[in-house]
């Protein structure tokens, strides 16, 4: 929202949700607080794990002033005084933290850039050269890569969900239930495209674990997708196996709604 444009965009649904998993978002314009970039990038950080919770965003400073002005503004009634005095705490903390002799010879303290929780301390946005690189490697031109690795890569580049090309920005609105059915039409696609890249049994098990997959950290969710489907397969499936399970959770909260 902050840019007014999508922060990816691809020919299809698979390629979408790749760049969505291992692609960095653009930046928004710099016309924006430090504050507020930083608490964007920590809210899209790749990891679950180091995004920030909801209660503690509503505890950062700067947001106090809009926060109370909504409320007021819009009759809500809402408590806030219990994330108005963790924001006081934590700007207290702050200024004793820059006041401190540490804070204040640190050599590193004027060169520091604005952070806030949850953000990871080595994100970086990855270098498009690796991005066109790593996408190359669908086409299947890589002499190095095995062949049946190199036939399931181009078989997961040249795969069509469903009717996934994007709709006019004119079409009307469809109902709740034609949307529910065309995400329910699209899972039906992808899940039948994972069965017939593994036994039944392999694809119970990943399915599972993916759909389970808040509970564990990415690269333990890679681990044990890896120990079913084997290094090989892992890496291009485990990808398309998220985009399933999001688009059953889409399609079955689409058809909940009143």
């Amino acid at each position: 929202m902050s840019t007014l444009k999508h922060p990816f965009d691809a020919d299809s649904l698979v390629l979408l949700a790749s760049k969505i998993l291992k692609d960095e978002a653009p930046p928004p314009d710099a016309f924006y607080s430090p504050e507020l970039l930083a608490l964007i990038q920590a809210m899209l950080c790749k990891d679950a794990h180091l995004r920030p919770m909801i209660n503690k965003i509503l505890c950062y400073g700067f947001l106090q002033e809009t926060m109370q002005h909504a409320n007021e503004a819009y009759h809500l009634g809402l408590d806030l005084s219990d994330f108005a005095r963790a924001a006081a705490e934590n700007a207290m903390r702050e200024n004793q933290a820059c006041s401190s002799p540490v804070g204040r010879d640190s050599p590193d303290a004027s060169s520091a850039s604005v952070s806030l929780p949850g953000r990871p301390a080595t994100a970086a946005p990855e270098n498009e050269e690796e991005y066109e690189e790593e996408f190359e490697d669908y086409s299947g031109s890589e002499g190095e890569v095995p062949h049946p690795q190199k036939e399931l890569r181009a078989s997961v580049a040249n795969l069509k969900i469903g009717n996934s090309a994007a709709p006019a920005r004119e079409a009307p609105d469809p109902g709740a239930e034609a949307k529910a059915a065309s995400y329910a039409a699209k899972a039906d696609s992808l899940r039948e495209y994972l069965r017939s890249q593994m036994p039944e049994d392999e694809f119970r098990r990943v399915h599972a674990l993916v759909c389970a997959s808040g509970e564990v950290s990415p690269e333990e969710l890679q681990r044990r997708v890896c120990s079913v489907l084997g290094a090989e397969k892992a890496p291009e499936l485990l990808t398309l196996f998220q985009l399933l399970c999001f688009l059953e959770n889409v399609s079955a909260g689409i058809a909940q709604q009143p």
